[in-house]
């Protein structure tokens, strides 16, 4: 862009306070697990290079779930509530699972019948394969040095076929799991929500066309590339997964009939070699039916070279959903600091740096440089 990008502040870290006392629990580790973990950790990957943190908003008036996993403590979850409404809360929950994390973990809203006593539900997943689903209790209701009970606690090895390919990207909400493939596949995983023997549990995405499905399933011939990142989005009542692949395949599924209503092909003009690397889904606009997209690139050779590159999702609704990708409306050069994370809305973006923090109002900006 032509102007500078306006600093909306520094980046504090909370869970670097001397006032946060963290309560340390531990995931019990499953007979079944270390009975399988020898058959999968040829596939599993290396440690953290850096730490991994994101905010969620749950509930209204809203609670606010800080996760963070360390580059130090790569199986290890650290998480903070807190609120408005209340003073800063002091105690944390330090959750340590049998083994080395992706690194990503979604914290939401139990939505499930029995979530009596149990108001979050915190998915997860290791380096080997296996994912966890948590049902959280009150975070300051947990005791230091203790184990979460088995029943708050369930477990699925998503190796169970033997061509499963290593899990690249993973994405939640309440009830099911989602996981990408570095071949392209795309799963979804109805964990927490339906016994893993029932009939619905598990559902591969794939496209509608009849030869397609033929091709994937006798010759698993590679139809896109790597899933690079994925988010779960509401919009209009109705959960979608937008799927980035590392080929720049973007990708919308419908979740509540597991059909692809979108594929596009992105194209980086201006950027000479660069990488997908990460995806961000803000809000609908209802009133225009629009959803902003952010898509960070960089370039493998020069790391100030990350852009943020903002687009415009047109939707409606008919007899089927039509989705039509617009040109890019905003660049934002990230110069020197890595991006972190990035909280979009339709009209306005903040864009957490190493270093600062960036704030651009999409409406008042006057776009590309």
């Amino acid at each position: 862009m032509g102007r500078r990008m306006p600093l909306a502040g520094m980046e504090t870290s909370i869970m670097a306070t001397d006032s946060v006392e963290f309560i340390g629990v531990s995931v019990p580790s499953s007979s079944s697990r270390e009975a399988a973990i020898t058959s999968v950790a040829s596939q599993a990957t290396t440690s953290l290079t850096e730490d991994h943190t994101s905010c969620v908003v749950v509930g209204d008036p809203p609670t606010y779930l800080i996760w963070r996993i360390r580059k130090i403590l790569p199986h290890v979850v650290e998480l903070l509530e807190f609120s408005t409404s209340n003073e800063f809360c002091r105690t944390g929950l330090r959750i340590a699972f049998p083994e080395t994390l992706h690194p990503a973990v979604f914290v939401c809203k139990n939505e499930i019948s029995s979530s009596m006593g149990h108001p979050f539900l915190m998915y997860a997943v290791t380096s080997s394969g296996f994912a966890y689903c948590l049902k959280l209790r009150n975070l300051s209701s947990y005791v230091s040095y203790s184990a979460i009970p088995l029943d708050e606690v369930v477990e699925f090895n998503l190796q169970t076929h033997p061509d499963n390919k290593p899990v690249t990207s993973v994405s939640a909400i309440s009830g099911c799991l989602v996981i990408g493939r570095n071949d392209g596949s795309v799963s979804c995983y109805k964990l927490g929500s339906l016994d893993q023997h029932s009939p619905g549990f598990e559902h591969e995405l794939r496209d509608d066309s009849g030869f397609n499905r033929l091709l994937g399933f006798i010759s698993r011939v590679k139809l896109a590339g790597a899933v690079q990142d994925m988010v779960i989005s509401e919009v209009c009542g109705r959960q979608f997964l937008f799927v980035l692949h590392s080929d720049g395949n973007l990708r919308v599924w419908d979740l509540s009939c597991h059909s692809r209503v979108f594929n596009h092909s992105m194209n980086i003009a201006t950027m000479a070699e660069a990488r997908f690397v990460r995806l961000w889904v803000g809000q609908a606009n209802t009133d225009k039916s629009t959803i902003s997209l952010a898509i960070l690139y960089n370039h493998p050779e020069d790391l100030s070279l990350e852009t943020i590159y903002i687009y415009s999702l047109r939707f409606s609704w008919g007899d089927r959903v039509s989705l039509l990708l617009e040109p890019s409306t905003h660049s934002i050069p990230l110069n020197q600091g890595g991006c972190l994370d990035v909280k979009l809305a339709y009209d306005k973006i903040w864009v957490l740096k190493d270093n600062a923090l960036i704030f651009l109002d999409l409406l008042a900006s006057d776009g590309h440089s």
